[in-house]
Formats: C-alpha cells, sequence, structure tokens
C-alpha cells in the first residue's frame, strides 16, 4: 500500500516543473518534521535541555531536508528515465508508421525478420512476387521456406549462401540483380535494421520485378548496335568490333580481314515484288552468311543491300591466310547464289511465294599490325568488290593492302 502511495505521488509530482516539486518537497519535509517535534514529549520532567533540544528539533529538520534531497533525485532520475522511455516509445511508433507507409507502396515486395530470423510482417507484393505467403506473421524464414524461393532462381546455390551470409554478417547491405528461371528478373536490397544505440533488430528486404525495365534496355541497346530487320550487329557496332580485332592483331601477329559483300540484282527484286519480298530476301542472306562464318567472326548489315564481315585471327602467315579467308567467303558466295522461296504471308493479304536467283559480289581486304582507320580498311574492301562487280559479279576479290593492286 506504502509504495502505490508513493507512487502516486511520484506521478503527480512529475507533472510538476523541478522548482514547484522542490518547494512540495520542502514543504512536506517540514511538516513531517514539525509533527517529529511535536511528537517527542521532552517535558516530562519541565526540564530543557541541549541534548532534548537537538534530538526534538535539529534532528527532526535534518532528516526532512535529507528527505527532500533524496525524493529530488529520485524524481530527477525518475523524470530522466520517463523521458527516454517517451523518445524510444516516439521513436518506435516513427518506425512503426515508416514501416507501414513503405508495405503500402505498390512497387516493392518487402519482408521483415527480426534478430531470430522470425518473420515480422510481409506485404501483398511479396506473396505475388515469390508466389509465396508465411502461414502468420512470427513464422521462421528457416531452410525449407527459404528453399521454396531459391528454387524459383537460376542459381539456388548462389543465392542461398548469399542468404546465409548477410544473416552471419549482420551489419553488411545488399543490392543484387536476381534471374529466375521463369524469365523474370528481380532487383534484390537488404539493410538491417538497427536503433539509435546500433542494436541489431532485424534485418528487412525489398524486392522490385525490373523484368519490363530491362526488357526495354536492352531494346534500346539493340535499336542501338543491331539492324531492326535482320539483327545483326550495325555498323556502330561493327566499328567497335574491328577496333578490337585490330588491336589483337597487334598483339599476336595474326592477319584478319574485312569482307564487303554487294548483292546482285536487288533492285530489280524490290521494284517488281515490293519492299516487303526484298526485306525476306536481306534477312535469308543475313541467315546464310551467318551460317558460313565462325563464332568469333562479326557479320554486320552496313546498309540496303550490303553486308561487311570481319574475319579475325586467321593466321600469322600472309599466304595461309589468304587461302582461309578465300575458303570461308567462297563459302558464302556459293549459299548466297542458291535460289530464294520468299513466302510472304501478311495479315489480310492472300499468300504469295516468289522464287528468286541472287548473286554476290565480294571483296576482301587483308590486314595485320594496320596503322590505318578502320574507315581505310572499309575503303580497301570496298574498292576490292566493286572490281568483284567489273569482272562479271558473283566473283570474290582481294584487295592487295602492299601493292594497292587487286588480286
Amino acid at each position: 500500500m506504502l509504495q502505490r502511495m508513493l507512487k502516486r505521488i511520484a506521478v503527480a509530482l512529475l507533472k510538476l516543473t523541478k522548482r514547484q516539486a522542490f518547494f512540495v518537497l520542502l514543504a512536506v519535509a517540514l511538516s513531517v518534521s514539525f509533527l517529529l517535534v511535536l511528537s517527542i514529549d521532552f517535558l516530562w520532567d519541565g526540564r530543557f535541555s541541549s541534548e532534548l533540544i537537538f534530538a526534538g528539533v535539529i534532528v527532526p529538520i535534518l532528516d526532512g531536508a535529507l528527505i527532500v534531497i533524496l525524493l529530488s533525485s529520485f524524481l530527477d532520475e525518475l523524470r530522466e528515465e520517463t523521458e527516454r522511455s517517451k523518445k524510444v516509445q516516439e521513436e518506435l511508433k516513427f518506425k512503426n508508421t515508416i514501416l507501414q507507409t513503405i508495405q503500402e507502396t505498390p512497387l516493392d515486395a518487402i519482408l521483415v525478420v527480426d534478430e531470430n530470423v522470425k518473420i515480422i510482417s510481409y506485404n501483398q507484393q511479396f506473396v505475388e512476387l515469390w508466389g509465396f505467403a508465411a502461414q502468420a506473421e512470427g513464422g521462421r524464414l528457416d531452410a525449407s521456406t527459404l528453399k521454396s524461393i531459391a528454387q524459383q532462381v537460376e542459381n539456388p546455390e548462389a543465392f542461398t549462401a548469399r542468404i546465409h551470409n548477410l544473416y552471419a554478417h549482420r551489419e553488411m547491405k545488399s543490392r543484387e540483380e536476381i534471374p529466375l528461371k521463369d524469365g523474370r528478373v528481380i532487383d534484390q536490397y537488404s539493410a538491417p535494421i538497427t536503433g539509435a544505440d546500433g542494436k541489431y533488430y532485424g534485418r528487412v528486404w525489398y524486392c522490385r520485378d525490373i523484368t519490363e525495365s530491362k526488357r526495354a534496355e536492352e531494346q534500346i541497346r539493340n535499336f542501338a548496335f543491331f539492324d531492326a530487320l535482320t539483327q545483326l550487329p550495325n555498323r556502330r557496332l561493327l566499328n567497335d568490333r574491328l577496333k578490337q580485332v585490330m588491336a589483337a592483331g597487334r598483339r599476336s601477329g595474326l592477319y584478319s580481314a574485312v569482307v564487303f559483300i554487294d548483292l546482285d540484282n536487288f533492285k530489280p527484286l524490290n521494284d517488281m515484288h515490293g519492299h516487303d519480298i526484298g526485306d525476306l530476301l536481306l534477312v535469308e542472306a543475313a541467315y546464310r552468311i551467318t551460317g558460313c562464318v565462325r563464332e568469333i567472326d562479326t557479320v554486320c548489315r552496313f546498309g540496303g543491300d550490303e553486308f561487311v564481315i570481319v574475319l579475325g585471327e586467321l593466321d600469322t602467315d600472309r599466304t595461309r591466310a589468304v587461302a582461309l579467308a578465300k575458303n570461308i567467303v567462297e563459302k558464302i558466295r556459293a549459299a548466297l547464289a542458291e535460289p530464294y522461296l520468299l513466302t510472304d504471308s501478311q495479315a489480310g493479304a492472300k499468300e504469295k511465294t516468289v522464287e528468286h536467283h541472287c548473286t554476290a559480289s565480294i571483296g576482301v581486304a587483308l590486314f595485320i599490325n594496320h596503322d590505318s582507320s578502320p574507315e581505310e580498311i572499309f575503303k580497301q574492301a570496298d574498292q576490292a568488290m566493286y572490281q568483284a562487280k567489273e569482272v562479271g559479279r558473283n566473283r570474290v576479290c582481294f584487295f592487295d593492302a602492299r601493292s594497292e593492286n587487286r588480286i
């Protein structure tokens, strides 16, 4: 009962300022001292003495003062503790408000676990993204739960290892793009949850499906570096590949070559049957050329009915390099000379099949340790190609870089 009474008194005093509480305690102490004085019957024998005065007056006053000091100190500590507790509650309330706000976002899937890897909270986006829901908040993110998520990832073992590493190193943050087996790509970010004192309370995971944005990036890249019709590299990517081959040739001492191809009699096909049929021929020609070269070679649509090939790492001996290049290029010439059956099957129109015979004039320029620009090498191959047209088309001509004579 005494504890309850003191608690009520302390709560009432906490509502006062320090100055007001001090005077209240002083008044209480003086009252207690006065009552103590009255309670001592030091007049029994009708005599006053210094001992009685000290015991009946001084001591109660000192006791009262001591009570004031002790209660003031106690109130100060209690007030500070109350303020700290209030700040902690406000901080938790603020963090909970932030967490609730974040969880309501339509963009991110969120999972929150505590320091014991128990699930505290997750939102609907997390359920929809992973096709998984914990049975109830408070369940553990245990091995079986993690496995059900990891099975959707292209590399489950590496994914699981990274998760365990984060829990082993609580201070770490992580962000990565995770490819899934179904073709989606997930942007995942994880960070520890810590208090103002640095204490670890758990970890939060943010996940976002970025599949569409990755596809858009890939489309932008394709538009920048690849031909929309044939999906072959365009001039920009061709220049980059040629520079790489030139740099490699300086180190290895291997000859390389640029091959310039122009389709013969392509314009009459366009004029007679339209651009749709012409586009079909270009796609088929690109397919045939690609099937004749090696993996290290680059095939590019240079523009219109022109194609360019970079043949890398041929040979250190020029004669053998010419022979290897000629073997590849003759295979291409023969493939392009085969008849074309071009079927136009546009929606809403009658299907049309056109048989077309098309040949190619091909020029080749070899180079090694070349100090010239890529444009000069293209020019040499282009000159050799025009020489092939001049001597009857459906031919292969080599440009001799040393004598500038075509062979």
